[in-house]
């Protein structure tokens, strides 16, 4: 049997690769407070919330057990996704309201310069700052606000760079079809 060669910085991607996915999972957990109601995919909120909420709750469990507040922000955070969850169907029932699965949703703070700069910039701040806030206050659910908006800014920035990548791609395509019908002889 041979040997395969891993590539050299194979184990780095993997990595990488978990870090921001697990971020997502942070992100979707706390975007539910922050999105408009029913206007996120259907599955964003799928098995990475289920992810985001198992951390959430290893968190309570192992670093703040004695913070009553984290597993009641924890039941509160599942009440919302319900609410969530029962207006999408809603906007799908009457109003044939159907974003992409993946779409993270309208920002309820998408009126300080639109979506995208509430999405990375807006919404970080709000659970940064609501973070810190709670943190001074004693309670334990000041570090899991500091740390989901770190998640928030990650989640984000990826999101950004897939999206300007597809963007890319298909100006790219657009430019050799054009190329193409403007070079090739006549048939």
């Amino acid at each position: 049997m041979t040997q395969q060669k891993h590539e050299p910085l194979q184990n780095f991607k993997s990595n990488v690769n978990f870090v921001i996915g697990f971020a997502q999972c942070i992100a979707v957990f706390i975007a539910v407070w922050l999105r408009c109601g029913g206007s996120m995919g259907g599955g964003y909120l799928g098995v990475q919330f289920v992810i985001g909420m198992g951390a959430m709750l290893l968190y309570y469990l192992f670093l703040a057990p004695g913070y009553p507040e984290v597993m009641f922000f924890w039941l509160l955070t599942l009440v919302m996704y319900v609410l969530h969850k029962a207006k999408h169907a809603y906007k799908r029932r009457v109003w044939q309201y159907r974003p992409h699965s993946r779409y993270m949703g309208k920002s309820g703070l998408s009126f300080l310069g639109g979506d995208a700069i509430a999405k990375r910039l807006w919404e970080p701040l709000l659970v940064l700052f609501a973070g810190f806030y709670v943190k001074s206050q004693g309670n334990g659910l000041g570090p899991w606000l500091i740390f989901s908006a770190v998640c928030l800014v990650i989640a984000h920035q990826y999101a950004a760079m897939e999206e300007n990548a597809r963007i890319q791609a298909v100006e790219d395509a657009r430019e050799e079809q054009a190329w193409l019908m403007k070079n090739l002889p006549n048939h």
